[in-house]
């Protein structure tokens, strides 16, 4: 009996180890969790952090060819053909890609623009908004890392990020206007109603 009571209480004890002991390893698990999203989230470097519906005039080169938007009454006209009517959420979408942007290095000692390709930039993104205009100099491509340079009108720190701006801001005026379906879609819901 007594034998039966001592392995009783050692099954027990044995038993509240492993307890405490998984209970150790999860909150340690927790823990470390919390301690590598806190690093993450540090890690990160903002660049731009905008709501996209603030903007009122967008414009960026593209072939040599400035072409500038802007925002009215919440529409958007391309500046040189008001007449153009023009996808919104296209538009939209183009800000958007530069509405967050976040940087994989920060770049703060540089001798020479040129060689970021910020000398000369790939592309020039202006975007206006009531506190101020935004201007974004896209650069060359880091050939090791794919990422690219960027630079912030007024900043004197540079940027490699991972988008590539100079191919997201290579959309024609045709590739942001309303196609012709569409169009005649909208005019025939009109004309019905």
């Amino acid at each position: 009996m007594k034998k039966q009571k001592r392995q009783m209480i050692i099954i027990v004890a044995v038993l509240l180890l492993l307890i405490l002991g998984y209970l150790l390893l999860r909150a340690n698990n927790a823990r470390q969790e919390a301690l590598e999203t806190q690093a993450a989230a540090e890690a990160v470097i903002t660049v731009t952090d905008f709501d996209a519906s603030d903007i009122t005039a967008l414009s960026y080169q593209l072939d040599g060819e400035t072409l500038s938007f802007t925002k009215t009454d919440d529409v958007w006209n391309y500046d040189a053909d008001t007449s153009i009517d023009l996808d919104e959420d296209a538009v939209e979408d183009l800000i958007s890609t530069v509405s967050n942007l976040t940087a994989e290095t920060k770049i703060d000692e540089y001798n020479d623009l040129s060689e970021y390709g910020l000398e000369e930039p790939v592309n020039t993104i202006k975007l206006s908004m009531e506190s101020g205009d935004l201007i974004i100099y896209v650069g060359s491509q880091n050939q090791v890392t794919g990422n690219y340079y960027i630079q912030i009108d007024g900043q004197d720190e540079l940027y490699l990020i991972s988008t590539d701006l100079s191919s997201e801001f290579a959309s024609t005026v045709e590739d942001l206007t309303v196609e012709e379906e569409e169009t005649e879609s909208t005019e025939e819901t009109e004309s019905t109603e």
